[in-house]
């Protein structure tokens, strides 16, 4: 990343609350206070086997309040060295439990993945996918590796850069900003059959002042 670029990531998240810890080598990632995570029967043994196989580092919660689960998979290998990445990329997958359903909402009743809805990074092959905060009820702040920080709006699944001033309007104006470039939304069993496609370089934000 660009001197500029990694200054601006720093800008933006200096003026959001702060991210939680790094999350560790293998096993679920931490996530942030303010949130109910998934309980160890959410997905059976294999499912999850599955998941971290395709997507990497796992990281799996309910913002309080809020009628949806979110999974966020890194796009890193939990065993091998290094940056390896996974087949499925990096994703973020979204399940929604209609009409406040108390079973869809228990963190330990089990589901599959097939019920989630799920979305790829502006870089597809970037990582890995790191949540940095949470601002508001819907919008999650994501760090891209080479391409920085996005802002994901969970209400619409789509992406949107990560500056402070990005996620300020998302939050008081939302569905009047300009969307980044992403693939398609596909379902979960879609895209544990579905590699990541090569991310143009369009896909990363403009260098600050832009």
């Amino acid at each position: 990343m660009s001197r500029a670029k990694c200054g601006a990531v720093q800008q933006a998240a200096g003026r959001l609350p702060a991210p939680g810890p790094l999350p560790p080598a293998a096993g679920p990632a931490p996530v942030p206070a303010g949130v109910i995570r998934c309980g160890p029967a959410f997905f059976t043994a294999a499912e999850a086997r599955r998941l971290t196989g395709a997507f990497g580092l796992i990281s799996c919660f309910r913002l309080t309040g809020q009628d949806q689960w979110i999974l966020l998979g890194s796009g890193t290998s939990t065993s091998a060295p290094g940056l390896v990445g996974t087949p499925g990329g990096a994703v973020v997958a979204v399940e929604r439990c209609q009409g406040g359903d108390v079973t869809c909402l228990n963190p330990d009743v089990t589901r599959g993945f097939s019920s989630f809805m799920v979305t790829r990074p502006p870089d597809p092959l970037g990582r890995p996918l790191e949540l940095q905060a949470v601002a508001g009820p819907s919008v999650l702040l994501l760090s891209n590796a080479r391409c920085g920080l996005f802002s994901f709006d969970v209400s619409s699944l789509r992406w949107y850069r990560g500056t402070s001033s990005a996620v300020h309007a998302l939050l008081t104006r939302p569905g009047q900003q300009q969307p980044m470039a992403a693939t398609p939304v596909m379902t979960g069993s879609q895209a544990l059959g579905t590699r990541p496609p090569t991310g143009p370089p369009a896909a990363c934000p403009p260098v600050p002042g832009q």
